[in-house]
């Protein structure tokens, strides 16, 4: 299997993982979470992002789902701006900032959930420690990829609508 591009895709995930962890990695900072299991779980999902999109799967859906893969990246795009708004902002309960971290706040708190009950950590002492903290960043990341796997198919529901509704492309005759 020959993959595409992958220093350009590596490059643009590792920027793209980055902003959008920041505001997960510093409330899990904050917590005492185990921070080289964080940088590990963070690159893991960096190198996983990195050969899904230099997959011949995601360059079929590129080259062929044209309007799927611009609703991925304006997906992706919100959570960016989400993760900026936290960091140019930072995180105030009374600020509409709030707004911005409630994705990775109930992401963060799933993740601890799936933790502790898939694998029987109960108490902070253990879910602070390497492996549990790993898992919950692998688990959080998984969430939050599959949030914004949802959002992408919302946006791309509304182009579909919007363009049956008010125009066709026929060199593409893709709705």
């Amino acid at each position: 299997m020959k993959l595409h591009d992958v220093k350009r895709n590596f490059a643009i995930w590792t920027i793209v993982t980055i902003i959008c962890a920041t505001p997960s990695f510093r409330i899990a900072v904050s917590e005492g979470f185990n921070m080289v299991a964080m940088l590990l779980g963070i690159s893991i999902v960096i190198l996983g992002y990195t050969y899904l999109s230099s997959s011949p799967f995601y360059q079929n859906v590129k080259n062929n789902k044209v309007y799927f893969n611009k609703a991925l990246k304006i997906a992706f795009c919100i959570k960016i701006a989400s993760a900026l708004i936290t960091l140019l902002f930072g995180y105030n309960t009374k600020s509409a900032t709030i707004f911005a971290y409630i994705i990775d706040i109930y992401a963060g708190i799933f993740a601890i959930w799936t933790t502790t009950n898939l694998f029987g950590y109960r108490n902070n002492h253990e879910i602070n420690e390497f492996l549990p903290t790993l898992l919950t960043t692998l688990s959080e990341a998984l969430i939050m990829s599959l949030f914004i796997l949802f959002v992408a198919i919302l946006i791309w529901i509304v182009i579909r609508i919007w363009r049956l509704i008010f125009k066709r492309n026929e060199k593409t005759n893709e709705i």
